[in-house]
């Protein structure tokens, strides 16, 4: 057998096994969060967890490019990632680069997303409606796992809870904000593919989606994040409302869902979020009489404020220092040591308001925009490198120990802005905005046509996605994160450039159910 005749037979296998790969896929990656749980716990070294995830990006990538007819596509990607890198590595090297390897491995998380995106839709249009199969499948297998991890965690006791306060259902998973969108987006991609079964009426198949709805609307309501808590809502009415559009003759499954929506915003003032709030707003407000008392005349700092915001007088600016020291010097002492007690009230624009202060995000951000500002211009354009993000303060009268301070921002968009420039943050707004292009195209030229439950569903799916990329980090550069978002964007390139319509064989597609997702009908191979 020639060279040329191996590669096609090694090619046409790989393509018969895509629906299983792309499963398999989805399904390991709950497992190797809780791996990286274990490991953590265990004082283990999270490399470990790193190189495996490495492993499974680059195995996902050699195969999606063997079995790609037109490998153009990887090539131009390849192409735009590398310059990206290059003028973002310049940029850092102008001002210094002290720890390039790590960036790098930052830079190789971000760019799972599109990568991944790629090998998911080379392996759609070789595997077509098998293989989005397989990664309907894998996504509800994944949803599943999670599940059972939350509910054995809690049993054994060994559930680390969402919150410090013990609020919330988290499972061994590391990441809150990156679960709170898993959980958000498996949902009601889970119901969708369960609503196109071919025998979806039978008492297994109907046991199977209900208990779906409720364990994953469960899950969300006791994961006790308000993102989590509007996944419910998204979900049920959402579906709901899509069931009614596409199938009226579901219109019970219809009425139920709405109910169960109707029910969790009725639950919200008795439920865990509120009461986890209850509790935060409560020590906010015992913290607050703390720093209150720590400013002799809050009256004369109000009115010193709006003297230093006038410029009425230069005195004024020295005395409001000198009075709210004690209150900086206390709640911000990173901020105070690194730029100064005028520089630290400046950024917080001379506040006595202890939220302000205790709102992590805000105070990122504000740090990565005065570090920008400090930068050069090639900063703001290709980014800076992440480990100006990490700043070690020595033991001071202010500072009680040596410690290392995160500020490498919790919201995604912002972090690519800030870690790539205006150009990395064009580019990954530009390849988000090609599917949302793409949903609104198919929409304007047919809706009838392209709007189907499992279209419905990505559509939920995809705003619940952005809601956390934009709220949180939990998404982009986080893998366990960013591949269901990678399912969504393959998704919507599936349904609207691939699946053939016109085969009405092709749109009563999917197997027989979830149980039976490997069972090959006959003369299948």
């Amino acid at each position: 057998m020639s060279r040329k005749d191996l590669k096609t037979v090694l090619k046409e296998k790989l393509t018969s096994k895509i629906n299983i790969f792309v499963a398999v896929l989805l399904i390991i990656q709950p497992l190797l969060n809780v791996i990286s749980y274990w490991f953590g716990e265990w004082s283990m070294p999270s490399s470990i967890t790193l190189l495996l995830r490495l492993l499974v990006l680059a195995v996902t990538v050699l195969y999606a490019f063997t079995i790609a007819d037109n490998k153009l596509p990887y090539y131009i990607m390849a192409g735009v990632l590398a310059l990206i890198y290059i003028l973002h590595a310049v940029a850092c090297f102008i001002e210094g680069y002290s720890d390039i390897v790590a960036d790098i491995s930052n830079y190789i998380r971000v760019i799972q997303t599109p990568v991944t995106v790629l090998c998911l839709i080379s392996f759609l249009k070789k595997s077509k409606e098998k293989g989005f199969q397989g990664l309907q499948f894998g996504l509800t297998a994944a949803l599943v796992i999670i599940y059972s991890v939350m509910i054995i965690a809690s049993i054994t006791g060994t559930d680390p809870h969402t919150y410090e306060d013990g609020k919330g259902m988290l499972g061994w998973f590391n990441n809150t904000n990156t679960q709170s969108s898993n959980l958000s987006v498996l949902l009601p991609l889970s119901m969708a593919w369960q609503l196109t079964w071919k025998n979806r009426k039978s008492l297994i198949n109907r046991i199977f989606f209900w208990a779906t709805v409720v364990t994953g609307s469960l899950a969300m309501y006791y994961f006790c994040t308000r993102l989590a808590y509007l996944g419910i809502i998204a979900a049920t009415l959402g579906i709901a409302v899509v069931l009614l559009i596409v199938n009226r003759k579901e219109w019970l499954k219809s009425v139920i869902l709405i109910a169960f929506s109707v029910l969790f915003i009725v639950l919200i003032p008795v439920s865990p979020m509120v009461d986890h709030q209850d509790n935060d707003s409560a020590w906010q407000s015992k913290v607050q009489g703390w720093g209150d008392g720590m400013v002799e005349d809050l009256e004369n700092v109000e009115n010193l404020k709006n003297d230093v915001k006038t410029n009425k007088n230069k005195k004024s600016k020295k005395e409001l220092i000198e009075d709210l020291t004690p209150l900086y010097e206390w709640k911000v002492p990173d901020f105070v040591t690194i730029f100064g007690h005028e520089g630290a009230m400046e950024i917080f624009g001379y506040t006595t308001d202890i939220n302000v202060f205790t709102d992590i995000r805000a105070k990122k951000i504000a740090f990565a925009e005065t570090l920008m500002e400090d930068s050069k211009f090639t900063a703001r354009m290709f980014g800076l490198e992440i480990a100006r993000f990490s700043v070690v303060l020595e033991e001071s009268d202010i500072i009680p120990e040596t410690t290392t301070y995160i500020y490498d921002v919790e919201n995604d968009f912002h972090g690519i802005y800030y870690l790539y420039g205006i150009t990395g943050l064009i580019a990954y707004l530009s390849f988000i905005l090609y599917f949302i292009y793409l949903v609104i195209w198919a929409l304007v030229k047919n809706a009838k046509k392209y709007f189907t439950i499992e279209a419905g569903a990505c559509g939920i799916a995809l705003i619940m996605c952005l809601l956390h990329i934009y709220n949180t980090a939990g998404v982009l550069r986080r893998p366990d994160g960013s591949i269901f978002f990678c399912a969504i964007l393959a998704s919507i390139y599936y349904l609207v450039k691939i699946r053939d319509y016109e085969d009405e064989e092709t749109e009563k597609k999917p197997e027989k159910s979830f149980f039976k997702f490997f069972k090959n009908k006959k003369g299948e191979r």
